[in-house]
Parts: C-alpha cells; structure tokens; sequence
C-alpha cells in the first residue's frame, strides 16, 4: 500500500477466527474490513539496538566520530519509568561519554532527527545496573531513549588536516589508547 491508500478485505470463514469467533460472532461469518495507511514508522537493527524513527529529515549528513553532539533525550525502563532525562546535553561521539548504545544509536542521526533507541543491557548498563536520582536501573535491563539531535558539529577528517593538526589528532588517539588500556577497555568498536 501507498500513504494516503485504502483498500477493502473479504476475509472468509476459514482465514477469520479459526471456529473461536468473539461472543455475537457467526463462526461462518464473512468478515470486512475497510483498511487506510495514513502513516507509519521506520524501524531498523544496528548492532542489537533498535531504532524506531519517529521523525525524520531532510539531508545525508551525520556525525563522525568526535564530532561534538547536543542532543535532547528521556531515557525509560520497559515500564514507562523514566529515570534520566536532558535538554541541550552535549557530548562527542565515540569519547566514551555517554552508553555505548547511545553512542552509536546518536552517530546513525541526522540534525532535527527524532529517533527512539531499545538498548540492550550489554549497550546500556550491563550487569550492574545504576542509579539515578528518580529511578534506579536493574542489572541486565533493556533501556528505551527517546532522543533528538539538536545539532553536531563535525571534526575534521584526516585528509582535510594539516601536518600539524595530523599530528595532534594523534597524539589524542595515543592519550586515548592508553586512557582506555589504564580503564582495561580492551574493546574496539
């Protein structure tokens, strides 16, 4: 079906309820159905989180890493529970700020985006669990964000650099191997 369609279906006895019709059903009833697609959501998988859009946009554009995110977001248990919720909070993609699910669930947006996240507990809190100030968030929990991103600011890439800006970025990436071995974060995205 096309947006705005409408179709009608015949469904017979045999396809309907299956000889369990509701009570004031014929179980020999023809049922008719008058269907519209007025709209719907698009939904994808990255690396075990799930992406529901909710409003998308216009352009390509998205962030790389390091680029300087701000990003409005409620983060909710599987209960409606929300236990964290930012206006304007800002972080760089792929620096280890945020969870790693919104992390990459963040860097797949584009400016102006609405998106909702299902974030496994692998992604989001692990075993542990943590602690919020409304709410506490049990080990091995799923997390649901509802995030949009307000605006990004890229870094440059490798070959829009200098020499002396190569050089510096990486310096960075060495402080950062050595930042995360200290941590013993032996996982690479």
């Amino acid at each position: 079906m096309k947006k705005g369609e409408e179709c009608s279906l015949v469904v017979q006895p045999a396809h309907g309820f299956g000889g369990s019709p509701p009570e004031g059903v014929a179980a020999d009833a023809v049922l008719e159905c008058t269907l519209a697609l007025h709209s719907w959501v698009k939904v994808e998988e990255i690396d075990g989180i799930v992406k529901r859009i909710l409003r998308d946009t216009d352009g390509y554009e998205r962030p790389n890493d390091g680029a300087t995110c701000t990003i409005t977001y409620t983060a909710k248990l599987a209960d409606g529970t929300v236990f964290d919720a930012r206006e304007a909070f800002a972080f760089k993609v792929d620096e280890d700020e945020v969870i790693e699910g919104l992390d990459r669930g963040v860097s797949g947006m584009k400016k102006g985006e609405l998106a909702e996240f299902t974030i496994p507990a692998g992604q989001a809190f692990g075993a542990e669990g943590k602690a919020f100030e409304t709410a506490t968030v049990p080990g091995d929990t799923a997390v649901t964000y509802e995030v949009e991103l307000v605006d990004f600011e890229k870094v440059k890439e490798s070959y829009e650099m200098d020499t002396a800006e190569k050089l510096a970025a990486c310096a960075k990436k060495k402080e950062d191997g050595t930042r995360f071995y200290k941590a013993k974060k032996w996982k690479l995205n």
